[in-house]
């Protein structure tokens, strides 16, 4: 079976803040994996596909600022939580560089 997805998922466990922007309360959070195109973090309630999101990621020395938006949310089995999957949007070029480098440091060890 042939992949659909554009970009290498990274299977790497970082903080993350982040708020829908149709709400005014933050939650905190951890990503599962993370890619060029976005990232996979868990939340503890159900995100609509298509919502908007703002992610304040944790990157070790880096804190990285994207807006986002769902591609899809599963529940988590046996669990009352859920992943969202993040798509990046509106990222401009040189943090995109940026957030490339960092992702190549950290997994040629």
């Amino acid at each position: 079976m042939e992949s659909k997805r554009k970009y290498f998922r990274y299977q790497l466990a970082f903080p993350v803040e982040y708020q829908q922007m149709s709400l005014l309360r933050y939650s905190h959070t951890v990503t599962k994996d993370l890619s060029l195109g976005g990232v996979k973090i868990i939340s503890d309630g159900f995100v609509p596909k298509g919502s908007t999101l703002k992610l304040k990621l944790n990157l070790i020395k880096r804190v990285f600022n994207f807006k986002t938006r769902i591609a899809w949310c599963n529940r988590e089995r046996f669990s009352d939580r859920y992943y969202l999957g993040c798509e990046f949007i509106e990222l401009p070029y040189f943090y995109k560089n940026q957030y490339r480098d960092f992702l190549n440091a950290i997994t040629d060890n």
